[in-house]
């Protein structure tokens, strides 16, 4: 796992269940640029999921969109995807996976 990756998944994991004035999760305060691409580890940590076995369940379940495979680097996931899983979720939260409430 890069250098990047595990930085962002180490803050995410110490602001876990803080959140701005208006309810975001407190990390996106603390960075404001994710990766239009991202692998499963910070996938995971951009949706605020307690692990990435939660990710892949949730995903499982379409809670959040199917990857995509890159060519020689695995499976990515897309930030704007990621993005319209959440608003979806936050307009419908019955919608919402248990295991992330």
């Amino acid at each position: 796992m890069r250098l990047e990756d595990r930085a962002l998944i180490m803050a995410t994991e110490a602001h876990s269940g803080q959140t701005d004035k208006v309810g975001n999760p407190y990390i996106l305060h603390v960075i404001q640029a994710w990766p239009a691409q991202m692998r499963k580890e910070t996938a995971a940590a951009y949706v605020d999921a307690p692990s990435t076995k939660a990710f892949d369940r949730a995903v499982k379940a379409g809670t959040y969109p199917q990857p995509y495979k890159k060519p020689g680097e695995g499976e990515r996931w897309l930030k704007t995807e990621l993005d319209a899983a959440l608003a979806k979720i936050s307009s419908n939260p019955e919608e919402a996976d248990d295991e992330f409430e």
